[in-house]
């Protein structure tokens, strides 16, 4: 049905308020009724209504925003809406980048390089502090260990049975339990010349050990350099003697445990043998006096202090009470029941060899040649 050019005037103004609203949502917006309604009846008609249907037309062939403002009557110029076009980024495979550790495999390499040779040069200043103080107490004793073999092997005739009663002779003799050392050496010779044992050679060495300890001792020194002659502990001059003492370690241990037991143990039953025991305190006065004679290796007189071990390692002279600990702990004795009970001449005897006692070397030898 065609519309007569009143009615197409109508719809075009319609058409045109809803072109200006929809030109505000969408800039492809097309008036497709009016194409289809709207057709002129004169071609060369060239009125209002001719210019509105073909700028409707127009609108309908065209995706510019400028021809829809033929039908606004509104001043506000229609701005198109814009499509931004995100640009397609380039995906990184994540096997293509490269790792932590291979962006750092030079430096890691290096660290560790400089981390090995750090820790062997720790090891090699730790030895270093630790053998200057061995040494340092090594150069406290008073004789070297070839020394006191060619002393022993010298005086083969005195034995273990001639040294206890030397011991006993002097403790007699010397009930306080010290004597100055000359005293000491007269109380020996008697005792020698009653067992039938001939004067000790090489006794020169017993000397330099006996002078040696009085300068480890500050009162001793001070007492010798006023000139009197300072009493030494009994223990002590009988490591000393014992030195010269041709045994082997059993009947040693057997000879300290007899003369410093300081009283009896009670037996396994009623009517049983009565076991002599060494106190704990006599025990570390052993271990002590074989310290003093030269008779422990320096090896096991250093212990690391726990508190001071970065940047290096720092070393003690261990005392011999804490010796005796030690050994305890080693043997995986009771401590407590040991220090109320006593040792007995076999517990003397494990004592002295265990790693942290060491006497006369006996924890390197293999256990079974002792």
């Amino acid at each position: 049905m065609l519309l007569t050019k009143a009615q197409c005037f109508k719809r075009a103004l319609l058409i045109s308020k809803k072109a200006d609203y929809h030109a505000c949502f969408s800039p492809l917006f097309r008036v497709q009724q009016l194409s289809s309604d709207c057709k002129p009846s004169n071609k060369n008609n060239d009125s209002i209504f001719s210019h509105s249907y073909t700028g409707a037309a127009r609108l309908h062939r065209s995706d510019n925003m400028k021809t829809l403002r033929l039908f606004s009557t509104s001043n506000e110029a229609v701005k198109p809406t814009a499509v931004q076009k995100q640009p397609i980024s380039e995906k990184k495979d994540d096997d293509d980048e490269e790792g932590f550790f291979s962006r750092h495999l030079g430096k890691m390499f290096g660290g560790v390089i400089l981390g090995i040779a750090l820790y062997f040069y720790r090891l090699s200043r730790n030895r270093q502090r630790k053998e200057a103080l061995e040494d340092q107490l090594r150069a406290g004793y008073g004789a070297e260990p070839h020394e006191i073999e060619d002393l022993r092997e010298a005086n083969r005739k005195f034995g273990s049975g001639a040294l206890l009663a030397v011991g006993r002779a002097a403790l007699e003799r010397f009930p306080g339990g010290a004597a100055p050392y000359q005293d000491f050496v007269a109380c020996a010779a008697e005792g020698l010349r009653s067992a039938g044992v001939p004067p000790l050679a090489q006794g020169f060495i017993l000397d330099r050990v006996a002078a040696q300890y009085i300068r480890s001792q500050p009162k001793l020194l001070e007492e010798a350099q006023r000139g009197a002659e300072p009493p030494l502990p009994l223990p002590v001059l009988l490591a000393i003697l014992s030195l010269a003492c041709y045994s082997d370690v059993e009947e040693r241990v057997e000879v300290f445990h007899e003369l410093m037991a300081g009283g009896d143990g009670g037996g396994e039953g009623e009517g049983a043998p009565r076991r002599r025991l060494l106190s704990t305190a006599a025990a570390a006065e052993v271990v002590g006096a074989l310290v003093h004679s030269c008779q422990l290796p320096a090896e096991r007189r250093v212990r690391e202090i726990e508190e001071q071990r970065y940047p290096w390692m720092s070393y003690r002279e261990i005392k011999p009470p804490e010796m005796l600990d030690e050994a305890f702990s080693e043997l995986k004795w009771d401590a407590k029941e040991k220090y109320n009970t006593g040792l007995t001449q076999e517990e003397l005897g494990a004592v002295l060899r265990s790693q942290a006692v060491c006497a006369w070397g006996e924890c390197w030898r293999d256990p079974r040649q002792r």
